[in-house]
């Protein structure tokens, strides 16, 4: 008897799918099965009667002895499983699909594969019963090791689309796939700064890999090639700003999670100046690795003074945005724009006036604008 589940999924999701790809499988069964199994043998008057069968099954029969034949087949069937996953993946997507999600994970594992399994089996009737059916000539014409290859290999597909469904379905649930390094620090606590580190970690991993690796090369390339002039305070800035400005995207990042996501956040109880302040917190953290750096290789004051600059300036953009929304072209063209106006004004020797003017205009920048109902569309 078919549980619960199974019902439901072969109601919305199997009769879905065979509504979607009738055409498709009527075709193949004209064309194919029914051509394959009674087509008529030309000039019948010197074939016996008893050996007509044989000749309308001739590409069963070559199914079930031939392995090349047989590998072929199963290529096929591994193409229309791919296409049952596909569609059934796609459909799990679906709002009026969203209810498998809260139901089917409710049981065992165990149950939830059988229900899958079974919903397999109704999708791929058509590659079943061939597989049935050329089972049943093989084993009548003695043919008895491919046929059993049949089974195993039907089994498999079975097995390896449940566990595929099921797996689908639990990931979507099991904290929206998050990554297994966010679920060790689950327990961890989470200041409301640092939200936004999380969402790095679980879903920009690679775009904070590429700005550190980018960030690297200029720390090093800009070490390596001006060698000479390590002792430069204006060197120490080109390759801070080049920092800062590498950060610009995940800048960028932090004012779309912020938008998308944490909205809500604007009906707390957080003043301005803390909000703020918030933000140098998560870009301290952010730019942890290139503080190091700095305390590394300078002395204490100058670190400090290059650490404050890049931090400064991070700020800036970070508040720019907030007078631009999500108008990513805007964005990099001021973002260009400063990084020029910063590197001529490091060429002057004046990086001591800018960490101050960056600062108060980050500050200004975000307490004006951070209410406001910017356009948030991007171009």
């Amino acid at each position: 008897m078919l549980s619960p589940l199974t019902i439901v999924l072969i109601k919305t999701l199997g009769r879905g799918f065979y509504r979607a790809h009738s055409g498709l499988l009527l075709s193949l069964f004209v064309t194919f099965v029914i051509y394959c199994l009674f087509i008529n043998v030309l000039n019948e008057t010197h074939i016996p009667a008893d050996q007509r069968i044989y000749y309308n099954l001739i590409f069963v029969l070559a199914f079930v002895s031939s392995p090349l034949v047989s590998l072929l087949v199963f290529a096929l069937w591994l193409v229309y499983t791919i296409k049952c996953w596909s569609h059934i993946l796609e459909a799990l997507s679906a709002p009026e699909h969203l209810f498998l999600f809260y139901s089917s994970t409710s049981l065992r594992k165990f149950s939830q594969l059988r229900s899958w399994g079974m919903l397999q089996l109704y999708i791929s009737l058509p590659i079943v019963g061939y597989g049935l059916f050329s089972v049943v000539i093989g084993l009548v014409f003695h043919h008895n090791i491919l046929p059993l290859f049949i089974l195993i290999y039907l089994c498999l597909l079975t097995l390896l689309s449940a566990i595929i469904y099921g797996w689908a379905v639990n990931r979507r649930m099991d904290q929206h796939g998050q990554s297994w390094l966010l679920r060790l620090m689950r327990a961890w606590r989470k200041p409301f700064f640092s939200l936004f580190l999380y969402h790095i970690i679980d879903q920009l991993k690679l775009s904070c890999i590429i700005t550190k690796v980018v960030s690297l090369i200029i720390i090093l390339g800009g070490r390596y090639l001006f060698a000479e002039q390590h002792q430069d305070m204006r060197l120490a800035g080109f390759l801070v700003l080049g920092v800062s400005v590498a950060h610009s995207v995940l800048i960028y990042e932090y004012h779309r999670f912020e938008h998308l996501y944490m909205r809500f956040a604007r009906n707390l109880p957080y003043g301005r100046l803390r909000l703020f302040f918030y933000s140098i917190g998560l870009y301290s953290l952010l730019l942890l690795p290139e503080i190091i750096w700095l305390l590394a290789t300078h002395h204490l004051a100058t670190a400090m003074v290059l650490g404050g600059f890049m931090l400064s300036f991070t700020l800036l953009f970070h508040s720019l945005l907030y007078a631009m929304a999500l108008h990513i072209r805007k964005y990099l063209r001021v973002v260009f724009s400063l990084f020029i106006l910063t590197f001529l004004m490091i060429m002057y020797h004046l990086l001591w006036l800018l960490t101050p003017v960056c600062f108060l205009a980050a500050v200004v920048l975000f307490y004006r604008n951070y209410y406001q109902p910017a356009d948030t569309a991007p171009d």
